[in-house]
């Protein structure tokens, strides 16, 4: 059967990472957003002997907030760089629909690097001085 870690930062609350099965089934857990949070849970949660035995990882890497987005493809870029997973981009309108998102990572490329999609350019700002 086929199994990927899913990750989800969508939102600016929570985050939403879990095993996506083959019949798009989310075994999922719901996080208070951060790093610590998330890297936390995960550490917990995530087996790495699971996760050596997955078919990779897939992570919603946008649109979504700056912060929130950043966080969830680090977190998979990372994760798939030191296990050694294939690693798949999911965009946020793939994101609901667990069958078609399950069957369609079974014949899809991973990609080398996720990069972050923003729903707007970020708000970054100089200190006033």
């Amino acid at each position: 059967m086929h199994r990927w870690l899913f990750i989800d930062t969508r939102s600016r609350e929570t985050a939403l990472f879990g095993w996506l099965d083959g019949w798009g089934v989310l075994k999922s857990h719901k996080v208070a957003h951060g790093a610590p949070g998330l890297m936390s849970s995960l550490a917990r949660s995530i087996k790495l002997a699971d996760l050596k035995s997955s078919q990779g990882i897939c992570v919603v890497h946008g649109p979504g907030s700056f912060s929130s987005i950043r966080m969830g493809t680090l977190v998979a870029n990372l994760l798939s760089r030191t296990s050694g997973r294939p690693l798949f981009a999911v965009d946020a309108s793939e994101a609901g629909d667990y069958v078609a998102l399950a069957e369609s990572l079974v014949h899809r490329e991973p990609s080398a690097y996720v990069a972050p999609v923003y729903d707007r350019e970020p708000n970054i700002t100089c200190p006033n001085v």
